[in-house]
């Protein structure tokens, strides 16, 4: 036969048991914040420091193109881009750009940018790859910055040769 009767120094410890398992702290389960969406800029891999001081000398102006530019040595890398250009009161035009990659920042490219798919409007422009890196870091910023894959103005006013 079981002792069902408690003694009451028994009783005191039991309850004081109790209420010290009611007085734990409440388990509390947080669930991890749902992933950032990664934009293109989170997704590019950094160049390794050989390369990024190969053109670090013509970006020492700027710190903020300065951090960019290892995105933007792996994106020269890889030979070609696409985006869209915002074209004002009209629609998105979409574009690629590709080029033909060299060894070194003095170095000219070809570049040709194809707007819309359509072979007439391919436009050609030579730049020394120091200079296209620049351009390619002002792309990424503005993804970074804004999620819009396009270039500045002033690099269309050069490849439409509108500059003086």
């Amino acid at each position: 036969m079981v002792n069902t009767k408690f003694s009451p120094s028994q009783l005191d410890r039991y309850s004081k048991s109790k209420i010290r398992l009611w007085a734990l702290p409440t388990l509390r389960i947080y669930y991890p914040l749902p992933p950032k969406p990664m934009n293109l800029f989170d997704e590019i891999i950094p160049a390794l420091p050989d390369k990024v001081n190969l053109y670090a000398p013509y970006f020492m102006k700027s710190a903020a193109r300065r951090n960019v530019l290892p995105k933007a040595i792996t994106l020269y890398h890889k030979g070609g881009l696409g985006g869209h250009r915002s074209i004002e009161g009209g629609e998105k035009i979409p574009y690629a750009l590709d080029w033909v990659i060299q060894n070194l920042p003095g170095d000219l490219t070809r570049c040709t940018m194809m707007f819309d798919g359509n072979a007439d409007l391919t436009y050609d422009l030579n730049l020394m790859n120091s200079e296209l890196i620049g351009y390619l870091i002002d792309w990424l910023i503005n993804i970074r910055d804004a999620n819009n894959p396009d270039f500045p103005q002033y690099f269309y006013h050069k490849l439409m040769k509108m500059e003086g």
